[in-house]
């Protein structure tokens, strides 16, 4: 198991690990700010997948495939639907995400697809 080292884990699953958003830095970082006021789990998901997001200029396509099914299992909808939009705001998609995207559930993720698709 990639996080038992005696630190907090913030809910994180292996994949989080096994996908890279998530390592012994990450969880350091979210430790500190977790001593500056204790938040939802949600939260401290959303803030280690933003930042993995934004630290990656090129994200291989396998690599936001997975990443936009790990956002589709979250049990808050909310931030599935966030890491959806904030995969589908990078520069280069796989086809593949686009075409899950249209397909999704929530309205505004599909019109985000709709919008990359007709770029």
């Amino acid at each position: 198991m990639h996080h038992d080292n005696g630190k907090k884990s913030f809910g994180f699953g292996e994949v989080w690990w096994d996908l890279g958003i998530v390592n012994t830095e990450v969880l350091e970082w979210l430790e500190e700010m977790d001593r500056m006021g204790r938040q939802p789990i949600q939260n401290y998901h959303w803030l280690a997948f933003q930042r993995y997001i934004q630290s990656h200029d090129s994200i291989p396509g396998s690599q936001l495939d997975a990443l936009y099914t790990l956002a589709g299992q979250q049990e808050s909808p909310s931030l599935g639907h966030a890491m959806k939009l904030a995969i589908l705001h990078r520069e280069k998609l796989p086809g593949s995400v686009l075409e899950r995207a249209t397909r999704d559930a929530a309205e505004t993720v599909r019109a985000k697809a709709m919008e990359r698709m007709n770029e």
